[in-house]
């Protein structure tokens, strides 16, 4: 457990001593409240809030920074439904759209830069449209199943022994 997460569970915990009702305005206020006082500055690394003070709302360049969750991740579409071929072909042929990205969302996952690394390196992932950043296609589809996912077990010349 990374140390940032340990310091968020105890804070959580000493405020539901205090706040028996987690859902409770209060409680969460006082959450985020103690977490700012031990984390700070580091709460807002990117300096976000600033663009909220003195009434600019800078949503754009917000929109553009912030991200919930900091990852380096890339989405791979997995065209294994009849429906997610349709939508593919659109997007090759008509471009990008914020309904096709919409439809497409639901046959994607996201995976780390490792494993990307690693599905590109093996031929098993490319690009779907130049127009794309980040955005790629399985075209290995018995790498995938419904089960268990992209199997994680690419040859990759590498063994590990435990």
């Amino acid at each position: 457990m990374a140390p940032s997460q340990k310091q968020q569970i105890d804070v959580a915990k000493a405020a539901l001593c205090d706040y028996p009702n987690i859902a409770d305005m209060e409680s969460i206020t006082a959450y985020f409240a103690r977490l700012y006082k031990f984390r700070g500055e580091n709460l807002d690394k990117k300096h976000i809030m600033d663009e909220f003070r003195n009434k600019d709302y800078n949503f754009a360049k917000v929109g553009k920074e912030f991200k919930l969750i900091e990852q380096d991740t890339k989405t791979v579409f997995i065209g294994i439904e009849p429906e997610s071929h349709e939508i593919l072909q659109e997007i090759k042929i008509k471009g990008i759209s914020k309904d096709r990205v919409r439809k497409a969302g639901q046959f994607c996952i996201q995976v780390n830069s490792n494993f990307f690394e690693k599905l590109y390196g093996a031929g098993m992932i490319q690009p779907v449209s130049e127009d794309m950043q980040d955005f790629y296609q399985l075209v290995s589809l018995e790498q995938y199943s419904e089960d268990c996912g992209i199997d994680f077990s690419i040859d990759d010349g590498m063994a590990l022994y435990m």
